[in-house]
C-alpha cells in the first residue's frame, strides 16, 4: 500500500481550540444493543455492555454501527473510546481491526468485501485502526494503533506515526481529534481520565483538508486483512464532541516598543483581557501590558496567548523580534603580567594574569606591531627595551589596558642568524610552562627553529613520551620515543610548542619554534 509521508507546519499567528472538548454530541456505554446495526456473522456485535470482537478474523466483512446524530465539523471535534485486548493471539496470528472510525456513511470503513475484491470504498472518514506489519506476529511489542483517513475511494496513513503497544497493557484509551481541518491527532492513554500518555503518544498526521460530511461511528474488522490477523476485544464508552462549529470571539494582536537596556514594552490589541505571554527567553507573564526586560542580546520568539473562555477558544499571536541594545553585567576586564627571561638563551616568558570576565586581548608589542590573541607569541628583530601593552575585552565588549616595559635582551653565544631574534611566549601565570631543564637525562631538541620534523636526542635508552602542547595547552602530539628519535610534524603550523618528554626518572620541558 502506497504510504503517505507529510511535514505539518502553522503561520506565525494561528488559531487553534483547546484540547478540552465542551459540546458533547454524542455517548454509547453499549447497553442498548438496538442502537446498533451489526453486519457480518456476528463475531462482531454489542451484547453484555460492551462491543466485542469476539476471536474474529481480518478479510471477514464484521461491523457495528451507528449514526451520530448530526455531523462533525472539519475544525475540531474528539472521539474517544475504551479498549481491552483479552487475551494473547495464539502462535502465528497477528492483529488488525478497526478500533473506531468515523465516516461519512455506512460502507465498510476501509474496503468492500471478497466478493467484490476488496475495492476501497467511496466515503471521506478518519479512523484509528490496531495493526501488526506481519500478519503472523502475534508478539504484541510489534502492534501498534494508527491513523488513518479516506477522501472519498483515496486512503492515506503514515507509518511514522504509530504508537506501539505496550505488553503490559491490556486496557487502553484511545482518543481522536481532529485539532484542524487537515490536522488530526492521535493519542493513547493507559488510563480512565485520559491523563496519562503511553509511549510514542501523541503523533499528528496531515489529512486531506477537505475530508466532510462524518455522521457514523463504527468498529469492526479490518477489510482488507489476512485471514491469519485476529483479534479477541472488546470495546466501551464511546464519546464524541465537537467544538469545531463554536464562533472563536478572540483575536490575539499586540505590538511592542523597544527602549534602552533591552527593555520592551508590550501592548494587548486582543479583543480578549484574558492573555499569558511567552517572551522567548524562557520567562512567562500573565500581565495584560507587560514590560520585559532581556538580558541578553539576540533574536527572540514572542507568543501572545488569549483565552475565549465562554467557548474554551484559545488564540494565538507570534512575533519575531531582536535585541541589540542589551544591558551587559559581565564584570570589567582586567589584566597584569610579568616578563622574565628563560634560562634558554633568546627566550622570555610572559606570564600573563587574567580576571574571569576577559574573552580576548589585543598585544601591542612596542615595535609597531600587534597580535590578538589571550595566549600568543612574538619575536623581536633586535633586543632593546620595548613598552609592551595589552589591551583586554570583556563579553560587553568592555576594555582595559596595561603596559610595562621592559629590557628585553639576548643571551646568545654563537653567531648563527636565529641568535640576532628574541622570542617572548605569551602564558598563564598558573601555567608550568617554560624552560626546566632535567640534569638527570641529557636531552637535545634540534635543529630548533624547524620545519616541523625534528629529532629528539638523548643518553638514555629508556622508553619516554613525548608530549607536545600549542601556546594555548593544547596537546597536539604525543609519541613515545626510545634514543634518538625522528618526529614527524610538518603538519603543525609555525608557532611555538611546549615539549614535555616524560619518563621514569622525571618530566623534561623543552621549547621548539616551527617556521614555514
Amino acid at each position: 500500500m502506497k504510504k503517505l509521508v507529510a511535514i505539518l507546519s502553522f503561520a506565525a499567528c494561528v488559531k487553534v481550540n483547546a484540547q478540552v472538548c465542551t459540546r458533547t454530541i454524542f455517548t454509547d456505554n453499549f447497553s442498548t444493543p438496538a442502537n446498533w446495526t451489526a453486519v457480518g456473522s456476528g463475531a462482531v456485535n454489542v451484547s453484555g455492555g460492551t462491543c466485542n470482537l469476539d476471536s474474529v478474523y481480518d478479510g471477514v466483512y464484521n461491523k457495528v454501527y451507528q449514526n451520530i446524530g448530526s455531523t462533525l465539523s472539519n475544525t475540531y471535534f474528539k472521539a474517544q473510546c475504551k479498549f481491552t485486548l483479552l487475551g494473547a493471539n495464539p502462535s502465528g496470528n497477528g492483529v488488525g481491526a478497526i478500533v473506531m472510525a468515523l465516516t461519512a456513511g455506512t460502507q465498510d470503513y476501509i474496503t468492500t468485501d471478497s466478493s467484490t475484491a476488496y475495492t476501497e470504498t467511496s466515503q471521506d472518514a478518519i479512523g484509528v485502526v490496531i495493526n501488526s506489519d506481519d500478519p503472523y506476529d502475534n508478539n504484541m511489542s510489534d502492534w501498534y494503533f494508527l491513523t488513518e483517513a479516506k477522501k472519498g475511494n483515496v486512503r492515506t496513513f503514515n507509518q511514522a506515526t504509530e504508537i506501539h503497544l505496550n505488553p503490559a497493557i491490556s486496557t487502553y484509551y484511545i482518543q481522536l481529534e481532529r485539532v484542524s481541518a487537515g490536522v488530526t491527532r492521535l493519542s493513547i492513554f493507559s488510563d480512565s481520565t485520559y491523563t496519562t500518555h503511553i509511549a510514542g503518544s501523541p503523533t499528528t498526521f496531515v489529512i486531506d483538508s477537505s475530508i466532510a460530511g462524518l455522521t457514523t461511528v463504527q468498529h469492526g474488522t479490518s477489510t482488507p486483512g489476512w485471514y491469519y490477523r485476529f483479534n479477541n476485544s472488546k470495546i466501551d464508552n464511546d464519546l464524541i464532541c465537537d467544538d469545531g462549529n463554536v464562533v472563536a470571539t478572540c483575536s490575539a494582536n499586540f505590538t511592542y516598543t523597544i527602549t534602552a537596556g533591552g527593555q520592551v514594552n508590550f501592548t494587548n490589541n486582543s479583543t480578549s483581557a484574558h492573555n499569558t505571554w511567552s517572551f522567548g527567553d524562557g520567562v512567562s507573564s500573565n500581565t495584560l501590558n507587560p514590560t520585559h526586560t532581556y538580558a541578553n542580546n539576540g533574536v527572540y520568539t514572542v507568543q501572545e496567548v488569549v483565552t475565549d473562555s465562554a467557548n474554551n477558544v484559545i488564540c494565538l499571536s507570534t512575533q519575531t523580534l531582536s535585541i541589540t541594545n542589551a544591558a551587559c553585567n559581565a564584570p570589567a576586564p582586567t589584566a597584569n603580567f610579568t616578563l622574565n627571561a628563560d634560562s634558554v638563551p633568546q627566550w622570555w616568558n610572559l606570564y600573563i594574569n587574567y580576571n574571569s570576565s576577559v574573552v580576548n586581548a589585543t598585544w601591542h608589542w612596542g615595535d609597531g606591531t600587534s597580535s590578538i590573541g589571550l595566549y600568543t607569541a612574538h619575536a623581536y628583530d633586535s633586543a632593546g627595551m620595548y613598552n609592551i601593552c595589552v589591551t583586554v575585552f570583556n563579553a560587553c565588549g568592555d576594555s582595559a589596558t596595561y603596559c610595562q616595559t621592559d629590557s628585553i635582551y639576548r643571551l646568545s653565544h654563537n653567531n648563527s642568524t636565529s641568535a640576532l631574534i628574541t622570542h617572548v611566549n605569551v602564558v598563564s601565570a598558573n601555567s608550568t610552562a617554560g624552560i626546566n631543564q632535567a640534569t638527570a637525562t641529557q636531552l637535545n631538541i634540534y635543529p630548533n627553529p624547524s620545519n616541523g620534523n625534528f629529532m629528539v636526542a638523548t643518553n638514555d635508552a629508556t622508553n619516554k613520551t613525548l608530549q607536545m602542547y600549542d601556546v594555548n595547552g593544547k596537546q597536539v602530539l604525543t609519541q613515545t620515543i626510545n634514543g634518538n628519535t625522528t618526529i614527524d610534524a610538518s603538519n603543525l603550523n609555525a608557532g611555538i610548542y611546549n615539549l614535555n618528554i616524560v619518563s621514569s626518572k622525571g618530566v623534561v620541558n623543552k621549547r621548539l619554534v616551527i617556521v614555514k
